[in-house]
């Protein structure tokens, strides 16, 4: 059996900082392999204390993205009616926020903050609304439920 090491990464994984050498690494044949801060495994960024503080940052960037190619495809007065931008939201963006929710979702914490906002900004573009608009409201008048009660259906389902 071959293995490959340039597809390896390394990461430790520990809430304890002082105890261990962080910065070891080992060795493959020739290559060197030192210990990273961040490791994506089947597309869920783990950090070393496992907080899911990577994946949230880097769901947020991914969703920020998708934010303003919605605000780009339809506006309150033209472009993207309000039903293909609830379905454009609905099919593509939420399920990229909610993705391994059930790895790193606790259905008795709260969501995170910035995935909340990332929603509240697209509900915000759908509904043509202004910035005052309470979500509440928002999420009444779209249709769409809380990201909360998004994520914990789908930890239910798993």
């Amino acid at each position: 059996m071959k293995f490959a090491p340039q597809k390896y990464e390394l990461i430790h994984f520990t809430r304890s900082r002082t105890r261990f050498n962080l910065k070891a690494g080992i060795r493959f044949n020739d290559e060197i392999k030192t210990p990273a801060s961040e490791v994506r495994v089947l597309g869920v960024w783990l950090d070393t204390k496992l907080k899911w503080s990577a994946h949230i940052r880097k769901t947020v960037q991914k969703g920020a993205i998708q934010t303003g190619a919605l605000t780009r495809l339809g506006a309150s007065t033209w472009g993207a009616s309000f039903m293909r931008s609830r379905q454009i939201y609905s099919a593509v963006i939420r399920p990229q926020l909610a993705y391994a929710a059930a790895v790193w979702h606790s259905p008795w914490e709260k969501t995170s903050s910035k995935i909340k906002s990332t929603q509240n900004k697209c509900l915000r573009t759908i509904a043509g609304a202004f910035k005052a608009t309470p979500i509440p409201t928002l999420e009444a008048e779209t249709f769409i439920p809380p990201i909360d009660l998004y994520m914990n259906e789908r930890v239910a389902a798993f």
